[in-house]
């Protein structure tokens, strides 16, 4: 049986919703000019400046995402006067602990299993046309002319799955 998990090249989820978060709360800012005057121009434009550079700031001074995704939020209850803000962090976590899981290729010889966050595909060998794993790259091809290809985790003999694939692929024998 051979495992494989997808390489995650996207980038960190945490870092859009920390910059949202401060872009909100800056823009919050300015619109109460009216009510604070040159205070509300001033924090605005920090947090502006703080949304923009969010992830220089994190990198160069090594401050953990949560801790900003904390300030964040709570800058944000501040601001508006509303206290459900507080609710997002919970449910960004949880979304990140369901969702942000990786997707797993297992492979072995009934079936090869495509397991992702939310559902999971299931193809025999029958329903495969080729499967070849080179530099690192993973290319599944279905007899129905479907394609699936991504860049995995691997420390395996290429040479060796790749002849046990060669192996259980019914047209190939």
């Amino acid at each position: 049986m051979y495992l494989f998990s997808i390489k995650n090249n996207t980038a960190s989820s945490d870092i859009v919703i920390i910059r949202i978060l401060f872009a909100l709360a800056a823009t919050l800012s300015f619109l109460q000019i009216d009510k604070y005057g040159v205070w509300a121009l001033i924090i605005g434009t920090a947090l502006g400046l703080i949304s923009f550079f969010v992830k220089h700031i994190i990198y160069r001074f090594k401050i953990p995402t949560y801790l900003f995704l904390i300030t964040g939020v709570l800058i944000l209850c501040i601001i508006t006067q509303i206290i459900w803000f507080i609710f997002l962090l919970p449910l960004h976590w949880l979304l990140i602990k369901y969702l942000g899981s990786d997707t797993v290729i297992s492979i072995d010889d009934e079936k090869v299993n495509i397991q992702k966050p939310v559902s999971s595909k299931n193809f025999t060998w029958q329903e495969l046309d080729y499967i070849v794993l080179k530099d690192g790259l993973l290319s599944i091809g279905l007899i129905n002319n479907h394609f699936i290809q991504a860049e995995v985790n691997t420390d395996i003999d290429e040479q060796k799955f790749n002849d046990y694939c060669v192996r259980h692929l019914p047209n190939k024998n």
